[in-house]
Parts: structure tokens; C-alpha cells; sequence
């Protein structure tokens, strides 16, 4: 289990960063306008 939890942490890392990738570039797809977008890039930040 020791050895494996840095693999896990890695993992763990880049599962989040692309999901804040992909919250980013449908915010930016959407008008600034909307509700969503607004929504998201508060989630964001």
C-alpha cells in the first residue's frame, strides 16, 4: 500500500487538474452572460 500511494496522489493530481482544464475551456466556450459560466468560474475560484 506505501509504495503505491505516491501513484495515487499523481493520479489524484492530474484527475483535478483536468477537470479544472475542462470547467475552464466550456466556460470560455460560453457567453459570459450565462448563469452557467458565472457558476463555474466561481467554482474555479
Amino acid at each position: 500500500m506505501e509504495p503505491r500511494r505516491p501513484l495515487l496522489v499523481f493520479l489524484a493530481a492530474l484527475t483535478v487538474v483536468g477537470m479544472h482544464a475542462i470547467v475552464t475551456r466550456s466556460a470560455a466556450a460560453l457567453p459570459p452572460a450565462s448563469t452557467s459560466s458565472a457558476r463555474a468560474r466561481r467554482l474555479v475560484n
